[in-house]
């Protein structure tokens, strides 16, 4: 039964991270405000596209037509006005279902805080309506399954951390390879080819980690530059690089 809110005070948005893929690392915090939610909105890049994040919560709901489901289209473009449209959009669909309901979910991938969808969407709600009350619940994020999975440490002792998506232009890579002793590199996208020219220049080839679908059917690890199939590379991918490794 949803909780109509119409003409009373504002609902609370929650963003809540789902980790990275699979089902079971999603919190028990995540997983109690979807079955409670009023509404749990879903990120698309694109209209009727099957959202990860609702893959991710649907895979451990006993009772999936309990849990409304509604999709925000977020189209992957790099057109700031095309960008900041369908932004505006979505916050005011977002601001409107708070206006009506109590406890209203933004499902989005990994960690809410880091490179994520709902960032964007809870600036955007906010200039619209400053006295909504906002809860960012966090999940696990990819890089830590990442690591996990080739059972490699992200940083120990005073080691330095940087995470970065991959830039337009990659010789500005060559900075944080020098400087720090773990780079995590994401959105490579179709620029593998790109990005290992530049760490095979920095003769770091042998100290770098992919990963491909964390935690979701067709994942795939590689350990070395020479070992990684291109053909296994896409948007939900993560290099780590370690510097550190090489250094006496």
């Amino acid at each position: 039964m949803r909780n109509d809110n119409r003409g009373k005070q504002l609902g609370t948005l929650y963003g809540v991270g789902v980790g990275p893929g699979d089902p079971e690392l999603l919190t028990i915090k995540a997983y109690n405000l979807i079955r409670e939610a009023d509404v749990v909105f879903v990120p698309s890049p694109r209209k009727g596209g099957k959202s990860s994040a609702q893959s991710i919560a649907e895979g451990i709901m006993e009772d999936k037509d309990s849990v409304e489901f509604k999709e925000l289209v977020f189209p992957m473009s790099r057109n700031d006005e095309v960008l900041e449209k369908r932004w505006k959009e979505n916050a005011e669909i977002v601001l409107e279902a708070c206006r009506k309901y109590l406890k209203v979910v933004f499902l989005t991938l990994g960690d809410p805080a880091i490179y994520s969808t709902f960032a964007y969407l809870m600036q955007e709600v906010r200039r619209l309506a400053p006295e909504l009350p906002v809860v960012t619940v966090p999940g696990i994020p990819t890089l830590t399954l990442a690591v996990d999975l080739l059972n490699i440490p992200l940083i120990t002792g005073e080691q330095k951390l940087v995470l970065t998506p991959l830039p337009q232009k990659t010789d500005s890579l060559r900075p944080l390879l020098s400087q720090f002793d773990t780079v995590v590199i994401y959105k490579i996208g179709e620029r593998l080819k790109e990005l290992k020219a530049v760490i095979k220049e920095e003769g770091l080839e042998d100290c770098c980690y992919f990963v491909s679908r964390a935690g979701m059917p067709g994942q795939y690890t590689a350990r070395g530059l020479s070992n990684i199939d291109s053909g296994q590379v896409g948007y939900l991918s993560t290099m780590i690089v370690k510097p550190a490794e090489k250094r006496p």
